[in-house]
């Protein structure tokens, strides 16, 4: 007898399954001991995740089994033998993937770039997988439940199509493909234009005309490893208009600088300049004397013109050219012209003036010679001097500057002079002020009757020497008498107006000295003498001897006593000198006192029997020895000038 239990869960499956065995036993079965255990489940049941294809099961089987059953969200969907231990269910669910968004861009000159992003895959539902073993008599057991799904589906390679033909078959990784064969963009020549200017030729183009190439259209197949192939809508895409990198110059053919590619314009300051020749500069050499006469005339222009072209450099390597054109740099505009006398000040005239009278330069001279002024004469000063010699002017250095509108400068260089001026008149000073600015030209002489008369002069210095018996005079009186010195200055003067330079002279009137009187006390003693005079008849000085008294009481000496001697002083005079000069005009000088000199005591002597015995200067009394005897007299005092008096 069979019973059929109900299905439990796998924890109680063994337990329930021992409990039947042992009924149906008990029932009179005649099963053998080893086929009454319990019957063992699969173990380490593991599903994977990963597999695109399937997901993959393995187990541990038990001993004994006879089948291996497998089931999928409890639905039986394989059974095997109790050896298994591995199984793939690739009926399970599979992945999804979505066909990916496409994208182009046109901002490229070489090539259209096609990119797309990684497909969007997932990957299947997830299932609940269980192992059952099976034994002999229905015996059965179920493993744990492991959950397992296939992975999302593997991308093995991308197709791109350009306008419904295969343009590339990359690989399943490849996100991105380069198009460098869609057709190119194309750019017209820039076209060229020359402007001249006396600095620069100026280089102008027009900024060339660029056009994308054809549009395309672009699809992109993703390839599934299960065969199946995705696409999303299509795009479209263009390769962009060749980008210029710079324009390049070309002068003459030769290669020059590279400019930025928003450049339009250029100005070869390089260029050659026009050539200009020496501009003619001309200074008169003495022609006239009024001034330095200068001209100067316009310079000769060769100018020297170039081709050029502009040569566009594309970023793929290629350029394109413009068309050759020549220009050449304008000839330099003169708007000034500046003359410049050596260390002076510039002067400046339009361009168009050609000549310039340079009245500033220094002149020609006139010497006039030397000048004498006459010392002698009593009514004028006679002014006499040479003929003046005229000269031409010093040469004077000139500098022509040529502006030009371009702020450049040329400067030229010439030397020139005025003529020799011509005479006019003379100017004749006295002590700097004019008294005859009219001189004729003729004259070689001026008689100056407003200089100073002269006065008469007294005598100076006059100085008196007395000795014992005259006085000495002495002064000092030139032999004529002088007016007032002036200092003279004549001038030539130049027909041109300029003055001559000018010479000096000191001159003056003068009368002689005609008659010279010595006064004393005011009456005449001396005239026209010799110097130094000597006045001998003068009263001299007076000296009264002194009286002498001797004692006559005393027993071994004599005792004198005496007085004073008494000195009378010389007469003084005064004496005077009066000079008389030929207008008859006199002149006293300063009087001075004089005499013969005084006495002066030298010595006073002590004479015994007419025997001189002793001096006794300065004593008034003197005690002799009665006995007799020669005394020694001391030396006497000695003067220039001495007198004797006895008694």
């Amino acid at each position: 007898m069979t019973f059929q239990l109900p299905r439990l869960p796998s924890f109680l499956s063994h337990g329930w399954a021992a409990l039947a065995v042992l009924a149906a036993s008990g029932c009179g079965s005649d099963m053998s001991p080893a086929e009454l255990e319990p019957a063992k489940a699969p173990t380490e049941l593991v599903a994977t995740e990963n597999r695109p294809d399937a997901v993959h099961l393995e187990w541990k089987a038990p001993t004994g089994a006879r089948a291996i059953s497998i089931e999928r969200d409890g639905v039986e969907i394989a059974r095997f033998s109790g050896a298994a231990e591995s199984y793939d269910d690739v009926e399970a669910e599979a992945g999804t993937a979505s066909a990916p968004e496409v994208g182009a861009t046109e901002n490229r000159e070489d090539a259209v770039l096609v990119s797309w992003p990684a497909a969007r895959v997932a990957p299947g539902a997830e299932h609940r997988y269980a192992a059952i073993a099976h034994f002999d008599h229905g015996r059965s057991a179920r493993s744990t439940d492991a959950t397992g799904r296939r992975g999302s589906p593997g991308v093995v390679a991308v197709e791109l199509v350009r306008d419904g033909a295969l343009l590339a078959e990359l690989s399943g990784v490849e996100l991105a493909y380069l198009d460098e064969d869609a057709s190119p963009g194309t750019i017209d020549p820039p076209m060229l234009s020359v402007a001249e200017s006396p600095l620069a030729v100026s280089l102008t183009w027009q900024a060339p005309e660029a056009r994308a190439g054809v549009t395309h259209s672009y699809s992109v197949f993703v390839v599934l490893a299960d065969g199946r192939r995705v696409s999303a809508a299509a795009v479209t895409g263009r390769r962009a208009a060749p980008r210029i990198d710079n324009f390049g110059i070309l002068r003459d053919g030769e290669a020059g600088p590279r400019l930025d590619p928003s450049t339009r314009t250029f100005d070869d300051f390089d260029a050659h300049a026009a050539e200009l020749s020496e501009t003619p500069f001309l200074a008169g050499q003495g022609t006239s004397a009024h001034g330095v006469e200068l001209s100067w005339g316009v310079p000769l222009v060769t100018l020297r013109p170039h081709t050029y072209e502009i040569v566009a450099a594309l970023d793929d390597g290629s350029s394109i050219s413009s068309n050759a054109v020549q220009g050449a740099r304008a000839a330099p505009v003169i708007t000034e012209y500046r003359l410049t006398p050596l260390a002076g000040t510039a002067i400046s005239f339009a361009p168009t003036t050609r000549s310039f009278t340079d009245t500033t330069a220094a002149p020609g001279t006139l010497e006039t010679g030397s000048l004498q002024a006459s010392l002698d004469q009593q009514a004028f000063v006679r002014l006499s001097w040479t003929e003046p010699a005229a000269t031409r002017g010093p040469d004077s250095h000139y500098s022509l500057t040529e502006v030009f509108e371009s702020g450049g400068e040329r400067i030229s260089f010439a030397t020139g002079h005025r003529g020799p001026p011509g005479l006019a008149r003379f100017e004749v000073y006295r002590d700097g002020a004019a008294i005859d600015l009219a001189v004729s030209s003729a004259a070689r002489s001026f008689d100056d009757a407003g200089a100073t008369a002269p006065n008469a002069i007294a005598a100076t210095d006059l100085a008196a020497f007395s000795s014992a018996t005259s006085v000495a005079l002495s002064w000092f009186l030139g032999d004529k008498a002088q007016g007032t010195a002036h200092t003279y200055e004549v001038v030539a003067v130049a027909s041109d107006g300029q003055d001559g330079s000018p010479i000096w002279a000191v001159g003056n009137r003068s009368m002689p000295l005609i008659r010279t009187a010595v006064l004393r006390d005011g009456v005449e003693i001396l005239v026209d003498p010799a110097l130094p005079v000597v006045d001998t008849n003068v009263e001299r000085g007076t000296v009264e001897a002194p009286s002498i008294a001797a004692s006559q009481d005393r027993l071994r000496d004599v005792r004198l006593d005496w007085t004073d001697p008494v000195i009378t002083p010389s007469r003084r005079y005064n004496y005077e000198v009066v000079s008389t000069y030929a207008d008859g005009s006199t002149a006293t000088s300063v009087s001075i006192e004089a005499g013969a000199a005084d006495p002066i005591l030298i010595d006073l002597q002590i004479h015994r029997d007419d025997e001189p015995y002793w001096f006794a200067y300065g004593a008034g009394s003197l005690d002799i020895p009665s006995a007799g005897g020669q005394r020694r007299l001391p030396s006497p005092r000695r003067t220039e000038r001495s007198t004797r008096v006895s008694t």
